[in-house]
């Protein structure tokens, strides 16, 4: 998969830019808030309709402005294709897919396959459970339509159940009825999730435990393993059937009900799901020092890419946004095996082109970045 072209429009720092980027790694320096990052997060917005780095559309528009629009025209296996984003002020975003409207997000997502690494990722292995299922989340969106639609939903479902229990709360009681109809519909959906997350990490886990083997000269061994909340109680099962989810999940709903109305909240489902990373039998998140937890971060990452690829069969297009210089030279080098490969498209961020190993710099094109301008450098 290679990106062909980006287009900007009043995007962040860019009133407009057009950019026509090398087909395999594109390096992006110059001085911190020169908008390196922003191009990445173009192309974030771009396959996952959506920022890593904003909750809002509004603090992607340009200063004074009240929209902004992104496209890029892309070469997959199967052919030329172009995605489009537009977004302005009062009025839903709207998205195009090969210049047809396309009525959600669900149509864009996937035609645009990225891994972004950069500093806050590094976070994965020893941050909050939220950026671990943010982690599965954005993998299992890009290659499953059916999983978006239902992540979507469980997010409506689960709106509308703490909105009930909310109420609940302050009121000093509930319908039970009412209550068990967002039950029944919490449960179907998120034991769905739970157990499409469930296959996923056991691939996943084994793929990340390659990856860290080679990172870590085989000194360690990175375990990867799958933590749905409904099943906590139950001790765990490895391979959990739809069947055995669902019963779980009553049960926990069953258990949890008074803490529920008292609170106010839902405290059961895949919204609090977590991946366990154990590091040679220990806990990472407990004993790991920091240079093991980036090392299991890389890992991850490296797993992300291998299983985008695997299930499309497409070579996904790596963002490293400043993260070499998060790095030691032996991670930086694991990291450069990745860009040697001319398969891959890349986008390095950096401050400082020293960072780049002297093999990967010889075969990169460079842009320098300043002033809402993109220059290449000879």
């Amino acid at each position: 998969m290679i990106v062909q072209s980006l287009v900007l429009k009043n995007f962040r720092n860019y009133g407009g830019l057009e950019f026509q980027p090398a087909p395999g790694l594109s390096v992006l320096f110059g001085p911190n808030g020169a908008g390196k990052t922003n191009i990445l997060e173009a192309l974030v917005v771009l396959a996952l309709t959506r920022s890593n780095r904003a909750a809002r559309d509004e603090e992607l528009v340009s200063m004074g402005q009240e929209a902004y629009y992104l496209r890029t025209s892309i070469e997959r296996s199967e052919g030329p294709g172009k995605v489009e984003v537009a977004w302005e002020k009062g009025r839903r975003k709207q998205f195009k897919c090969n210049g047809a409207v396309v009525p959600s997000a669900a149509g864009v997502v996937g035609r645009l396959l990225v891994v972004f690494f950069g500093p806050d990722e590094l976070q994965i292995a020893k941050g909050a459970p939220a950026m671990r299922r943010r982690y599965l989340d954005i993998i299992l969106s890009q290659v499953s339509p059916t999983y978006l639609h239902n992540l979507t939903q469980y997010a409506r479902i689960l709106g509308q159940r703490n909105k009930l229990l909310r109420s609940a709360s302050e009121a000093g009681g509930v319908d039970l009825a009412h209550l068990k109809v967002w039950d029944d519909q919490l449960v179907e959906v998120g034991s769905w999730l739970v157990r499409r997350r469930a296959e996923a990490v056991a691939r996943l886990a084994d793929e990340a435990r390659a990856a860290h083997a080679e990172l870590a000269s085989e000194k360690e061994t990175l375990s990867v393993t799958y933590d749905p909340a409904v099943l906590r109680k139950a001790g765990g099962l490895a391979t959990p059937s739809r069947e055995e989810i669902r019963a779980a999940f009553f049960s926990e709903l069953e258990r949890l009900r008074p803490a529920e109305l008292a609170r106010g909240v839902s405290l059961a489902g895949p919204h609090r799901d977590d991946l366990l990373l154990g590091l040679n039998g220990a806990d990472l998140r407990d004993f790991g020092s920091q240079g093991q937890t980036r090392t299991a971060a890389l890992a991850l990452k490296f797993a992300e890419l291998s299983f985008l690829r695997q299930e499309t069969g497409e070579e996904p297009v790596m963002l490293l946004d400043d993260v070499l210089s998060e790095l030691d030279e032996s991670r930086r080098q694991a990291l450069a095996g990745l860009l040697e490969d001319d398969r891959r498209q890349a986008f390095v961020t950096t401050t400082d082109e020293a960072f780049l190993p002297a093999t990967v710099a010889a075969r990169s094109t460079y842009y320098r970045v300043g002033g809402g301008r993109l220059v290449q450098e000879e």
